[in-house]
């Protein structure tokens, strides 16, 4: 009886170490306080699985960590379904198991689970940012697997919503802004009315910027400040115009370079910016706009063929290597090195294409 106790207050320690509610224990019957016990020793179970899964990268061994830690959660939960952490750690556990799951349907039915066990969590603890936040991070993986807009849109909404609740609760993570303004960001690509599309991409930039300001070496933050001022280009008719918010993207994605050299996605946000400066590009003569032109398209090609050999399973990267090399290939007078570039394109291409494919095959 002793250890049985012993065990009890250990967890009701725990739960206030980790930031959850505790078991309420109060009027415990001795049939109740079993349960509780039981309960309390699967759950520890369940983080001995668990934690250490964060550290293993064969995916074989992580998934079994995983899915044997999910059985350990949800006897504790059937056991005794007041604790909010065993509820929190089960929905990190599907959330794991979603990122090494290949099958676009399975991935989705891991990740509702994971939304689910959150829900779960903030039932029993309304004042939980973390189960907020993780919802938000649950929607956004959905996004990324939805073909649909208008489910993509609903998917943002929610993920909007939880990401606001989370800063309500927590404001000063910088993660949960730069995770916001994303979703601004994300909504902004999907919106068709321009002027709509502009006051998102206007939203998204604050956050970005809120999240700099909390952490002002945040590469992340940066580089998706960068992307909006390239999506509100766009949007621009005027040349100056233009250009001014792409000298503005360049400059917040290259500082995002400088502090993480490797980071693939601002490698590729460069090398798109670089494409649209080419475009507008101009010299006091036709040949000084071509060699304007040629040398920030060259730019562009070393950005995105870095970016694609740190991270070759990102489809833009393919799409704006093709751009930059057919752009280089239409101003080149040299029917070889022409025919050359038009080869890379394809080759380019064909990568996408592949990509695409890989996709598919996955659903």
């Amino acid at each position: 009886m002793l250890l049985r106790i012993l065990l009890v207050i250990s967890f009701l320690f725990l739960g206030t170490l980790v930031g959850c509610q505790p078991i309420r224990s109060g009027h415990n019957t001795n049939a109740k306080l079993e349960k509780i016990v039981e309960a309390s020793t699967l759950y520890q179970k369940g983080n001995s699985l668990y934690e250490p899964s964060k550290s293993v990268t064969d995916q074989t061994k992580k998934k079994a960590l995983l899915e044997e830690a999910i059985t350990n959660y949800q006897q504790s939960i059937k056991l005794y379904p007041e604790i909010p952490c065993a509820f929190h750690n089960l929905g990190n556990c599907f959330m794991d198991l979603s990122k090494l799951e290949t099958n676009k349907h399975k991935k989705k039915e891991l990740l509702e689970k994971s939304k689910k066990s959150y829900q779960e969590t903030i039932k029993l603890e309304p004042q939980s940012s973390n189960a907020f936040y993780n919802i938000g991070l649950a929607c956004d993986y959905l996004v990324k697997l939805e073909d649909n807009n208008t489910k993509k849109k609903e998917l943002l909404e929610e993920s909007k919503k939880n990401y606001q609740k989370s800063i309500e609760l927590q404001p000063g993570d910088a993660n949960v802004f730069n995770k916001l303004g994303f979703c601004f960001d994300e909504l902004a690509e999907l919106e068709t009315d321009d002027n709509k599309k502009k006051e998102l991409f206007k939203e998204a930039m604050e956050k970005y910027q809120k999240a700099i300001e909390l952490k002002p070496n945040y590469a992340s933050a940066l580089n998706n400040l960068g992307f909006c001022f390239i999506g509100l280009s766009k949007l621009e008719e005027g040349t100056n115009e233009k250009k001014t918010l792409l000298e503005e993207a360049k400059k917040n994605i290259e500082q995002a370079i400088k502090l993480d050299e490797n980071n693939a996605y601002a490698l590729d946000s460069l090398g798109s910016c670089l494409i649209e400066l080419a475009e507008i590009a101009t010299g006091e003569t036709k040949e000084e706009t071509t060699q304007k032109k040629v040398s920030l398209l060259k730019e562009a090609k070393k950005n995105l063929e870095k970016a694609s050999s740190i991270d070759p399973n990102i489809t833009e990267i393919f799409t704006n290597l093709k751009t930059s090399l057919s752009k280089l290939a239409e101003l080149e007078d040299d029917p070889l090195k022409k025919k050359a570039l038009l080869d890379e394109a394809k080759k380019a291409e064909a990568k996408y294409n592949q990509l695409i494919e890989k996709q598919k095959n996955n659903n």
